[in-house]
């Protein structure tokens, strides 16, 4: 319950458990068919296990700025992407985010040359297919990104991955996200 003493979700909700915004619990009170869901992740206290299933090559930080407190900086080694938990977007939602690619040729933040691109990509099951490619040219500051979830992507269970296509190598080609949100509405009925 919250702290108010209400009923909530728990295990067995659409979220795996109840996700955290920041240092604070997001209680999703008995969400059913039709209403509506939010999760965020603003970096500021890490990651937020309830919107990520992994992330790869990233860190939080304010190395390479943020829009305040942290951002997710991409620049390790190998593969750089952040994949969310499974979510129920079946009757369609919008992923915002903040993006920027840099173009500084600054320690640990160094530019992004073209083809190091970023993509946002969904998965209902197999492969990921692209929602949207981020030009590595059009981002160099933090730009609020809104993409509506495509109708091929709707269902109980879409992944969605922001990734970058390649990358040379640690701290080459950074990029990085802040204020992440996958906003919804609930296509089945919740127990509560």
């Amino acid at each position: 319950s919250d702290p108010a003493g209400n009923n909530l979700l728990g295990i067995g909700n659409p979220f795996n458990s109840p996700p955290v915004v920041s240092n604070t619990i997001f209680y999703a009170r008995e969400i059913k068919q039709g209403q509506s869901f939010d999760l965020v992740d603003n970096f500021d206290a890490g990651t937020n296990s309830a919107v990520w299933l992994s992330i790869l090559g990233g860190q939080t930080d304010q190395i390479c700025g943020s829009v305040d407190g942290n951002a997710l900086r991409m620049n390790q080694l190998g593969t750089r992407r952040a994949r969310t938990q499974q979510f129920d977007v079946s009757n369609g939602g919008t992923i915002s985010f903040d993006l920027k690619i840099s173009d500084e040729a600054t320690a640990g933040c160094e530019a992004a040359e073209p083809g190091e691109n970023v993509v946002l990509e969904y998965s209902i099951g197999g492969s990921y297919i692209n929602i949207a490619t981020y030009l590595e040219s059009d981002y160099p500051d933090f730009t609020s990104i809104a993409e509506a979830i495509p109708v091929d992507a709707l269902g109980p269970n879409t992944i969605f991955q922001l990734r970058q296509i390649s990358n040379s190598g640690l701290d080459f080609d950074v990029w990085a996200v802040d204020n992440f949100e996958i906003t919804g509405m609930m296509g089945n009925e919740c127990e509560s």
